[in-house]
């Protein structure tokens, strides 16, 4: 027994040691998106205090982050495909795995403020929603992944085309969000027997 943690410990030891500066940023990323998932919960908690959802909306919500999650990395394979972005760390497709959870948080957060306003004003009420959604974060996008983060690796000539790209993503995630969040909520009528 003692021998195994010797040896487990002199393993990772020899991992640690000969880690490269591109690992290091590896790590920080992976720390940076771990803690941005964790922040994005606890605010997603607080929406949930404050909006008030009862347990089928807020486990709609949660289908609807889902559902936008798994559609962005559609979105996000294509926008590879045409040569708009690629991640620093690898050449796939797709970023890395811990951005997913944490997109299904922020479009669950979109989806529960949406079913708020859509309560409120209706359809036109979620249509200025998304709509706001899809064209107040690409600029926040850009500098994160970017310029703060460093993750993507943008050609500058695709810039125009990033950001209408960018928007429609938004766009269209949001509205995922949202539709599956309405159809996952949505009470069965009740049928009638004759």
């Amino acid at each position: 027994m003692a021998a195994e943690s010797e040896y487990t410990v002199r393993t990772w030891q020899s991992i640690l040691s000969t880690a490269s500066v591109d690992n290091s940023q590896s790590m920080q990323l992976i720390t940076l998106l771990t803690i941005g998932t964790c922040v994005y919960a606890f605010v997603l908690i607080g929406a949930i205090r404050v909006l008030r959802p009862d347990r089928r909306q807020t486990v709609a919500a949660l289908a609807g982050g889902v559902a936008a999650s798994v559609v962005a990395v559609a979105i996000e394979g294509i926008a590879h495909s045409q040569g708009l972005w690629n991640y620093r760390d690898n050449d796939t497709p797709v970023g890395p795995v811990l951005i997913h959870p944490l997109n299904a948080i922020i479009f669950a957060i979109v989806a529960l403020i949406g079913w708020r306003i859509g309560r409120r004003f209706g359809m036109r009420g979620e249509a200025i929603w998304v709509s706001t959604v899809a064209i107040i974060n690409p600029p926040g996008d850009y500098f994160a992944a970017v310029h703060w983060l460093g993750i993507i690796k943008i050609d500058r000539s695709m810039l125009p085309g990033l950001i209408l790209m960018d928007i429609a993503a938004w766009g269209i995630l949001s509205a995922v969000a949202l539709a599956v969040m309405n159809r996952v909520a949505e009470r069965p009528k009740a049928t009638t027997s004759p």
